[in-house]
């Protein structure tokens, strides 16, 4: 159960084009590592949460100091 719940917290940056991206590249991927393709949605998902995540933030620090 706390796994299921890890993989949906990590897949909450999967919204929109960053979902149907993740979708298209999820089996190739795991054909050519030894990922899953449920670990490469999960990478992605924790990837593009981060990036949103550091843009908010470098956006607040700039209003700031403005």
């Amino acid at each position: 159960m706390k796994t299921l719940i890890k993989t949906q917290k990590l897949e909450a940056g999967l919204v929109g084009w960053r979902e149907r991206f993740a979708q298209t590249i999820e089996k190739p991927v795991s054909k050519r590592t030894p990922l899953t393709g449920r670990q490469v949605r999960e990478i992605l998902g924790a990837l593009f949460f981060l990036k949103s995540a550091l843009y908010v933030g470098r956006s607040i620090r700039r209003a700031i100091r403005r």
